[in-house]
């Protein structure tokens, strides 16, 4: 009975909604925004719960989103929540916040540089899109869209809708000269010929409403946007023509995301849906009709793996994440004993490693984070563990390769 008690422990605090995991409230935020260069180096952004709309957080996760380390707050009284990362590597980072400031890290978020926009709105920077490490476009919500070419050192104002309050919500390139953004208001649909130098109301784009929330652009031709209204528009022809596409949910829409002809949609009521066909149609992969958590963002790594965040601080995950199978390898596989374990585990590798262990609980807090140099035996104090089962993580420096364990603490 003990035993199943201990191993049932691996099922605490993690929720299976059809194929996605969902970690309820694993970080302390309203997490706003999500993306990954890999299966193991993830950022989001958001807020922090204390400080709710006054404080930034920006979150790294580099084992798959098992555990995840703040490396970033800000606080700032007139609004400084982050609202969207760009993710261009492992270690370029790009992110927007409340206030006219880009952020930047090329260290993976080790040290940060903030570079203002030449603009005298102080209302949110939202959408975020590059189309390599130094061209990018970011818009707010003033109705302003910057340009820059220096990887965000210095930005020009590229469109300004000369309207008092017209938000400029994402913008989307499926090339370095085709560009598409949308907003919530009307017309909503905007289109760049030139890689942003010059904007155009797209044809027939008052279908949206005034209420576009997210854009996609699969190819120069396929487009997805989405609605808070619940309505999903699709064009075939570049953004002349919009077809409405009936939705299997009536909830507020939030975000879309495409990996070819596979795509994901996001919204309210922890909705999740589903696309294999270039968004024709859509099935449901999750929603709860009772529930108010909302999910603000999704991003898909490969065509079967994704992740999205929501504004309760939950990480939902699809797929077959390094981080929560247990990989083997001859060159990183390694063995814990001993199994129960009440102080001290003990950590032997095949041969000598050079990477980092990260031990974390199931719910995906931190435990402990260790840097190996050189070694292929050694002990680690665990004393201070909750009881239960604790996952032991190995990424390996050189080939980024992860190894994952299990282990029980007992009293």
């Amino acid at each position: 009975m003990k035993f199943f008690l201990l191993f049932s422990l691996l099922f605490i605090g993690l929720q299976s909604y059809g194929q996605w995991t969902k970690n309820p409230n694993i970080l302390n935020s309203s997490l706003l925004d999500v993306e990954a260069s890999d299966l193991n180096n993830i950022y989001a952004v958001g807020t922090d719960s204390v400080g709710y709309y006054m404080s930034g957080m920006i979150f790294q996760s580099n084992n798959g989103g098992t555990s995840w380390d703040t490396i970033l707050h800000v606080v700032n009284p007139s609004g400084g929540w982050m609202y969207k990362v760009e993710v261009i590597d492992s270690n370029s980072i790009y992110c927007t916040n409340r206030s006219p400031i880009f952020y930047k890290t090329n260290d993976a978020g080790n040290t940060w540089d903030t570079i203002h926009f030449p603009t005298v709105s102080t209302v949110a920077t939202d959408a975020i899109h590059f189309m390599n490490t130094d061209t990018g476009l970011v818009s707010n919500w003033y109705g302003e869209i910057f340009k820059t070419t220096d990887a965000g050192l210095n930005w020009n104002i590229v469109y300004n809708s000369a309207l008092p309050f017209y938000p400029i919500t994402d913008i989307s390139c499926p090339t370095d000269s085709t560009c598409y953004a949308c907003t919530i208001g009307s017309p909503s649909i905007l289109k760049s010929v030139d890689g942003g130098d010059s904007w155009n109301f797209s044809p027939s784009s008052t279908m949206v409403l005034g209420l576009a929330s997210s854009i996609f652009a699969i190819n120069e031709d396929i487009i997805i946007a989405i609605a808070s209204s619940s309505t999903i528009y699709k064009s075939i022809d570049a953004g002349i023509t919009w077809d409405s596409i009936a939705t299997p949910v009536t909830t507020g829409l939030q975000d879309v995301y495409f990996y070819d002809n596979i795509g994901f949609i996001v919204g309210n009521n922890e909705a999740i849906l589903k696309t294999q066909d270039y968004g024709e149609t859509w099935s449901i992969d999750n929603y709860v009709s009772t529930s108010t958590e909302v999910i603000n963002a999704v991003h898909m790594i490969n065509g079967t793996t994704a992740i999205a965040v929501s504004d309760l601080g939950s990480v939902y995950r699809l797929g077959n994440f390094n981080s929560v199978i247990e990989l083997s390898s001859s060159n990183n596989d390694f063995s814990v004993y001993p199994n129960p374990y009440t102080n001290t585990i003990n950590v032997s590798f095949t041969s000598t490693q050079n990477g980092s262990i990260f031990i974390n609980d199931l719910l995906g807090r931190k435990i402990k984070k260790i840097e190996i140099v050189n070694q292929k035996e050694f002990a680690i104090d665990l004393r201070s563990a909750r009881p239960g089962i604790i996952l032991i993580t190995f990424i390996d420096n050189a080939s980024g390769l992860t190894s994952t364990k299990s282990i029980i603490k007992v009293e």
